[in-house]
């Protein structure tokens, strides 16, 4: 995503948190690091446990368990969402 469009989606989000990791910090976090495709940062940001399925969207589709397959699933589908 082009630097301008991360900004003003990311302000229309949430303002970013002036200090602390509250959810809304995590949240801003977890947007910002996969808007800007830093997928490791992501997958520090999750629980080790975190689950994530998506259902409905053809080519995005799947189940994914930890943070390991949760990041490398993210990153697959915005490569997906890049080639557009």
């Amino acid at each position: 995503m082009d630097k301008s469009l991360t900004a003003h989606f990311l302000s229309q989000v949430q303002p970013a948190p002036e200090a602390g990791e509250g959810p809304g910090a995590r949240l801003h976090g977890l947007y910002a690091d996969t808007i800007e495709h830093n997928f490791d940062s992501l997958a520090t940001r999750l629980a080790p446990d975190v689950e994530m399925e998506i259902a409905g969207f053809g080519p995005f589709d799947g189940r994914w368990k930890g943070r390991e397959q949760v990041r490398d699933a993210v990153r697959r589908n915005m490569e997906l969402v890049d080639e557009q």
